[in-house]
């Protein structure tokens, strides 16, 4: 007990002072994305029809979707874990801050939804009902990852550039609490919410 008290003093320390600016650019930065692909979408009327095609066919290809129509649970939270993974391991390439590629495809996705639901004469409230219920824990958990691969990209660079040492097995210790105990919960929770909670919600708008 006091080891679990001690771990999680040092990762709210690990947010004040070194992740929680990184998460405030993150989530700002994945809102303007957002936002934008929202516009193009509802301009573009094209664009959602295409990009929504493909990302149904990587659920398929995932076995996210079941042949009848329902949600693989154990293939949902796999395919979000390693999501949440390589956003934060792209931290390792120097330089190039590869995370942000994973967190605009993701923003980018959602405001195409959005846009495709506008287009097709369809309510956003049905939209923010199959969104919200689970969203709310899995953009938190992937919003996490993103911070952590931009900041763990930042420091790799630093350590290439000025072979600054004693800074990166502290950061790594941090990073795998928080992924750990924060990010795979919330992971958890929304795969189950997703599976089973969504689709009743959304039913509750039709």
């Amino acid at each position: 007990m006091k080891w679990l008290k001690k771990q999680h003093r040092a990762l709210w320390q690990f947010y004040r002072a070194d992740l929680g600016e990184w998460l405030l650019m993150t989530a700002a930065a994945f809102l303007v994305i957002c936002l934008l692909a929202f516009g193009v979408g509802v301009i573009n009327k094209n664009l959602p029809e295409v990009i929504i095609n493909y990302f149904n066919q990587l659920l398929q290809a995932n076995n996210v979707v079941s042949d009848d129509g329902g949600i693989n649970l154990p293939a949902l939270l796999g395919n979000n874990l390693r999501a949440s993974a390589f956003s934060v391991l792209y931290g390792f390439l120097p330089f190039i801050y590869l995370t942000a590629l994973a967190l605009g495809t993701n923003a980018l996705v959602l405001g195409v939804f959005a846009a495709y639901f506008i287009n097709s004469g369809a309510s956003l409230t049905v939209y923010f009902a199959g969104i919200l219920p689970h969203g709310v824990f899995e953009l938190s958990a992937l919003l996490l990852a993103f911070a952590l691969g931009l900041l763990l990209c930042k420091r790799t660079t630093q350590y290439v550039r000025k072979n600054t040492k004693g800074m990166m097995k502290p950061l790594l210790c941090n990073i795998a609490r928080c992924f750990v105990m924060h990010i795979v919960p919330l992971l958890v929770i929304a795969s189950v919410v997703e599976t089973y909670v969504t689709p009743w919600v959304i039913n509750l708008f039709l």
